[in-house]
């Protein structure tokens, strides 16, 4: 993956169109958002990510990433890979709120 960059500085009034090409990619990303039963965002969840692929009998041993909502409930995790079966976990001060199984 290439990372590139650059800077502008447009004028006052000025419309700038910049075209940014983006190779085709094998990764893929998985977000959302938090909330509770009224659909309130929730702030400060923490969101683990497994691979379905490393479970054993107990279930996934260990998150691949993990993360904490932000203050709008968003989470996100990128740069994973695309058909795979993913588990996502969430937790709000140690209590496991809920279990859901994502494929890509």
């Amino acid at each position: 993956m290439t990372n590139n960059h650059f800077y502008i500085k447009p004028r006052k009034g000025e419309l700038v169109n910049i075209p940014i090409p983006v190779s085709a990619s094998e990764s893929a990303v998985i977000h959302g958002v938090v909330t509770d039963e009224t659909g309130q965002p929730i702030a400060g969840v923490l969101v683990l990510l497994f691979s379905a692929a490393q479970t054993d009998e107990q279930g996934p041993s260990a998150p691949i990433a993990h993360m904490l909502s932000d203050t709008d409930g968003h989470f996100a995790f990128s740069g994973i890979h695309g058909d795979r079966l993913y588990e996502i976990r969430t937790f709000v001060q140690n209590t496991a709120i809920r279990t859901l199984e994502v494929k890509l």
